[in-house]
């Protein structure tokens, strides 16, 4: 997967991007969710590996572009953790339920409880 860049930014993206979010601990824990090397991460970033140990090591701070991508990264990584959080559900159901098939509905109705 290759981070698409979006050019500069908008008006509105500006006033989303949170610097001090963005700190050394946060983006090698960014990298380590994703299981990226520091090279696979500058590869996919778009950017020097240097680049990367810079930030981690907090010798370097990451642009108002770079936030921004940091930012979308994030978003889709927890958005796909979700999903593969909620992935095993019908397989728990069929298994608890002893069903060979199961609704949607049950799948939702177990998922709130």
């Amino acid at each position: 997967m290759a981070i698409a860049k979006y050019g500069t930014m908008n008006q509105n993206e500006r006033q989303q991007v949170k610097p001090a979010e963005w700190g050394a601990e946060e983006i090698r824990s960014l990298r380590l969710r994703l299981g990226w090397s520091a090279a696979d991460f500058a590869r996919r970033f778009g950017c020097l590996s240097q680049l990367v140990s810079d930030w981690e090591r907090g010798t370097q701070v990451p642009t108002s572009d770079d936030i921004l991508q940091l930012q979308r990264l994030s978003l889709y990584v927890d958005s796909y953790s979700e999903q593969v959080q909620r992935g095993p559900v019908a397989e728990q159901v069929l298994k608890s339920g002893g069903f060979e098939q199961v609704h949607n509905d049950l799948l939702i109705s177990y998922l709130k409880n």
